[in-house]
């Protein structure tokens, strides 16, 4: 569980810290273990109820790995936890987002859905003149403030789905 998405600056240092998750996912699921090709991470912060969000880490893997693939997975986030986010692995993640914010603010169908929701939230478009400066102000210090905050191994919630055994 984190937080909820009221606060866009917030919402927007989670976004970005999921992506160091899935980028640190990538290179110790995918690479070193080999047990999973695709795994990843999300962050999920709800704007109506106050305090309901999540981040998910979600890894594919053949069946009898998954105590490997959980403690992987769980790996990551306990290092984030503890050490916190490199300036190395924020930049790498930070100047996608930046190009996807001046792609975005090109785009027709991205204007419209901002003309849409700021009936219903005024604070879409304050929130809006904020976007890029806000991705250029997040700090290791504030990722890894919020990883620690999160990310202690016993705040996880496991979910292992396993197919049903084959038929004798």
């Amino acid at each position: 569980p984190t937080t909820d998405g009221r606060v866009a600056l917030q919402r927007r240092q989670l976004s970005l810290l999921s992506l160091v998750v899935s980028d640190r996912l990538r290179v110790e699921v995918r690479e070193k273990l080999g047990a999973a090709y695709s795994p990843q991470a999300g962050n999920q912060a709800d704007d109506v109820f106050p305090g309901l969000g999540f981040t998910v880490v979600q890894a594919f893997g053949a069946p009898g790995t998954e105590t490997k693939l959980v403690e992987s997975c769980l790996g990551v986030t306990d290092s984030l936890a503890k050490d916190g986010v490199t300036a190395e692995e924020l930049e790498r993640q930070r100047e996608p987002v930046l190009a996807k914010v001046r792609d975005q603010l090109r785009d027709n169908t991205f204007w419209r859905e901002v003309a849409d929701n700021c009936q219903a939230r005024p604070q879409v478009l304050d929130e809006l003149r904020a976007l890029e400066s806000d991705y250029r102000g997040i700090t290791t210090e504030q990722l890894s403030a919020l990883a620690k905050t999160y990310f202690p191994r016993e705040r996880a919630s496991l979910i292992v789905v396993k197919p049903a055994a084959a038929p004798k």
